[in-house]
């Protein structure tokens, strides 16, 4: 489990997983990312946990060709749930893609 950063008041019901990812050349909507514990159980990124961790939005910013974002996600998922595979949009009209975390 990931310690909660002090400043973080918004309550999550379980543990809350988090995963850094760096994205280059394409769109990205945080809220349109997905983990899947080894169970098949889908979650949603938690956006508010999200925008805590980075106040200064970067997260949310337009990633132009060649540029990158270095963002964490963080999902609410119940104890002893463990994440498998992540499933990263470019928008929420993406059929997506699967990147095992395991």
């Amino acid at each position: 489990m990931v310690q909660r950063p002090a400043e973080h008041h918004h309550h999550l019901t379980g543990g809350d997983p988090r995963t850094e990812r760096v994205v280059t050349s394409l769109g990205f909507s945080p809220s349109d990312q997905y983990v899947f514990d080894t169970d098949d159980r889908k979650f949603g990124n938690d956006t508010m946990a999200t925008i805590v961790l980075q106040p200064d939005s970067s997260v949310f910013e337009e990633i132009n060709p060649g540029n990158t974002v270095t963002a964490q996600l963080v999902f609410d998922m119940p104890e002893g749930a463990t994440a498998d595979r992540i499933e990263l949009h470019d928008s929420m009209f993406s059929g997506g893609a699967d990147v095992a975390l395991r």
